[in-house]
């Protein structure tokens, strides 16, 4: 914690007033834009750069109100989950969508990145990746009823 912050923290603590808190937010306002920056590049298209930031905000202000300098943990350590968790959170709920389907939908996401990987890749490749045998991959291929043409994975030699 810097000399800034340690300051931030007492005005904050000594008067436990509204300015103190703004100040704070003020103070970590840009980490909360830099991680919105990150989750809207994660999830292009589900919300508004500014929806996102705003809900940081609300997490960054949570945080402000739970943290504990007793504990001996660093504050950005503590608040960095619960911002990233609000952002989820309200994404869902604007989108309307439950949590269920909203994990299902980050791991779709992750799961294309290495789909989009696996086009390249030789049988013996993707065998190789998950741990299974060419033979199996290209009769996996086969029996989901993709024809093994000129973009199916190729054999290595």
């Amino acid at each position: 914690m810097d000399k800034e912050e340690s300051k931030l923290w007492e005005k904050y603590w000594g008067k436990g007033d509204s300015k103190g808190r703004d100040a704070l937010v003020n103070h970590f306002l840009p980490m909360v834009k830099e991680m919105a920056v990150e989750f809207h590049r994660e999830h292009p298209g589900l919300a508004d750069q500014d929806d996102i930031i705003m809900a940081g905000i609300f997490g960054l202000i949570d945080s402000i109100k739970e943290f504990d300098r007793e504990a001996g943990v660093d504050f950005e350590k503590f608040c960095r989950d619960k911002i990233r968790s609000e952002m989820e959170k309200d994404i869902a709920d604007v989108g309307k969508i439950p949590r269920k389907i909203w994990n299902r939908l980050e791991k779709i996401e992750r799961n294309s990145v290495i789909l989009h990987e696996i086009e390249n890749m030789s049988f013996f490749d993707i065998g190789e990746m998950f741990g299974i045998e060419e033979i199996e991959i290209k009769n996996a291929y086969r029996n989901a009823g993709v024809k093994l043409g000129r973009r199916a994975p190729y054999t290595r030699s």
